[in-house]
């Protein structure tokens, strides 16, 4: 499953370009939709969040929230090393 784009930001093209890149044995069949949730993950006992790294569709995604918050953004290609704990 890759993604392909998004309801705000259109298409994402890094998957589409790997494919192109890449040729895969396999065809596209179909495709679905999906709703993606996003979640802010914080240290314990912070008092409030300050700065957001992500992806740029998902600071988009988000943008009407983190004004909300007054956080800083930066954009990063991938949050996934922040998250996962090896």
């Amino acid at each position: 499953m890759f993604p392909t784009g998004n309801s705000i930001d259109g298409p994402i093209c890094s998957p589409i370009e790997w494919l192109v890149r890449n040729n895969p044995p396999w065809h596209i069949t179909y495709e679905i939709a999906l709703r993606i949730k996003y979640n802010l993950i914080g240290f314990s006992g912070s008092p409030e969040i300050m700065t957001v790294f992500s992806s740029p569709v998902a600071l988009d995604q988000c943008e009407n929230y983190l004004a909300k918050l007054r956080a800083t953004t930066w954009h990063k290609d991938s949050t996934y090393g922040r998250t996962y704990n090896k």
